[in-house]
């Protein structure tokens, strides 16, 4: 099922090409820029990222972190907060799911002190971890799952 959060959806998707409705831009630049990272995905990593879970391996926590940077949420081994906010806002039409994802994005980061513990692969694996630890984020997964569905995909065209 396509039920990966708002980052994780576009990282999922470029598996798949544009079956759900997300915006295409962002599965391009996936696809593009991180082209080396997606090949060296097994198929053990790519069902593990199809049931939302996260790839433990090196190469599976570099193709995480390497989508995070085509889509601006880590820029400079940083999280760009302004970025995932604003990503956030383009995936996420209710306000009040925009808002937990907002809340728990600020939360992760005021718990790991942005993350400066890590770098390279293990940034961007460390803080998808965080968002899915979150309790709250069930909320959002179910808000995605729904809005960007294949099914209701199917039914809007």
């Amino acid at each position: 099922m396509m039920t990966i959060f708002f980052i994780f959806a576009v990282i999922f998707l470029s598996f798949h090409g544009s079956n759900a409705r997300l915006p295409k831009h962002y599965t391009e630049k996936i696809q593009r820029g991180c082209a080396n990272e997606i090949k060296k995905i097994t198929p053990e990593e790519k069902k593990l990222i199809e049931s939302d879970e996260l790839p433990v391996t090196e190469d599976g926590k570099c193709y995480v972190t390497c989508g995070l940077r085509q889509i601006g949420c880590l820029k400079d081994d940083k999280i760009n907060l302004e970025a995932t906010f604003a990503y956030s806002e383009e995936l996420i039409k209710d306000k009040t799911i925009v808002d937990i994802m907002i809340s728990i994005t600020s939360n992760c980061i005021k718990k790991e002190n942005n993350f400066v513990a890590y770098s390279g692969c293990e940034l961007g694996f460390k803080f998808i971890q965080c968002l899915f630890k979150n309790t709250e984020f069930a909320k959002v997964k179910d808000y995605l799952e729904e809005e960007y569905s294949p099914k209701k995909n199917a039914t809007q065209e």
